[in-house]
């Protein structure tokens, strides 16, 4: 995608890409992401159930437990973290959901211009998502919260951003070398 500021003034934006995934009981989610604050923070729902409140506290205190997809484990409304991945060599990271049959869902994208990814997992039985990975350049809480907070980006009169995000199924040998590199 390009954006391109047509203005003769500079323009301030916030992007997230919204790549939804059906989730996969039993699916590892990987990431290039640090276990702990700031590159793994949870940001619980303020209107999320007790037994939601209480899988983001424990979450919270260790978020590898968040790395397996369980569909026993009621998320309502939702659970959402925001992540920092570590970048490979190029600028780029890969975020993958590795099915129990080694297939996965994959989401790479380049981190120059979309710095974070959130993460927005839905089980509240009427609807299950697997947005593992969504990149962003701030948070999920609107243009307001996100310019309050210093995560807008500016754009130039007249420049343009280009923002490269790559969704794709891998088959499991391709899943098994991307999670193995």
């Amino acid at each position: 995608m390009d954006i391109t500021n047509q203005r003769r003034t500079p323009m301030s934006y916030s992007y997230l890409c919204h790549v939804n995934w059906a989730p996969v009981d039993g699916a590892e989610l990987v990431q290039p992401v640090r276990p702990a604050l700031p590159d793994f923070k949870v940001d619980p729902h303020p209107g999320q159930t007790p037994e939601t409140a209480a899988y983001t506290a424990r979450i919270s205190a260790d978020p590898t437990l968040s790395n397996r997809i369980d569909l026993a484990q009621s998320l309502v409304p939702e659970y959402c973290a925001v992540l920092t991945p570590t970048p490979d060599e190029s600028g780029w990271a890969e975020f993958l959901m590795v099915r129990p049959d080694g297939k996965a869902a994959s989401v790479r994208y380049d981190t120059t211009r979309l710095p974070h990814a959130i993460r927005w997992i839905s089980n509240t039985g009427d609807e299950e998502a697997a947005g593992f990975c969504l990149p962003s350049t701030a948070h999920h809480h609107g243009r307001a919260a996100a310019e309050a907070d210093g995560m807008l980006v500016e754009l130039a009169p007249g420049a343009k951003h280009h923002l490269v995000v790559i969704a794709d199924v891998l088959d499991a040998s391709t899943a098994s070398s991307r999670r193995a590199g």
